[in-house]
Formats: C-alpha cells, sequence, structure tokens
C-alpha cells in the first residue's frame, strides 16, 4: 500500500518548494552564462588590436551589439534569479 501512495505521489509531479529550487538553480544558470557571455564580449571590445584591423569598425559595432543584447539577457535573468529566489523563500516559510 506505501508503494501505491508512493507511486501516486510521483505523478502528482515534484512537490512546490522543490519545482522552485530547481526553478531557482536553473535561473541562477543563466545569471552565470550571461554573467560569463558579459564578460567575455567586453573582453573583446576592450582588446585594441580590434580596432586596427581593416574591419575593425564593423567587428566593434558587431561586438557592442551584441554586448547591449548579453547585457539585456542577464537583467532578465537577474529578475527571474530574484522572482525565482523570492518564491523559495516563501515556500519555505512555509
Amino acid at each position: 500500500m506505501a508503494r501505491a501512495r508512493g507511486a501516486e505521489k510521483e505523478a502528482k509531479g515534484p512537490k512546490p518548494l522543490t519545482a522552485a529550487r530547481r526553478a531557482l538553480e536553473a535561473a541562477e544558470a543563466r545569471v552565470n552564462a550571461g554573467e560569463a557571455e558579459v564578460a567575455r564580449l567586453s573582453k573583446a571590445l576592450d582588446d585594441g588590436g580590434l580596432y586596427g584591423s581593416a574591419d575593425g569598425a564593423r567587428k566593434s559595432a558587431d561586438l557592442a551589439r551584441a554586448l547591449e543584447a548579453a547585457k539585456r539577457d542577464l537583467a532578465g535573468a537577474l529578475a527571474e534569479w530574484e522572482r525565482c529566489s523570492e518564491e523559495v523563500e516563501r515556500l519555505a516559510a512555509g
């Protein structure tokens, strides 16, 4: 009988707190990836050699656009992380 109840619980899906923690971990991974991308693009734009090449202006413009997009994505990931963090705290508090 205990097995039947356990299988029934599994069929309903994870508990809300477990699901919220998983969402928080996923959001944190997106933040980490976003921070790494912003750092990578910033470093590429800081490379002085970029501006001395024949197509440096085009490359720097492309990198600048990509950096702005990465910053927007990071801001979204941070907002999602904050929302998930608050949800975990709310559920953990009972």
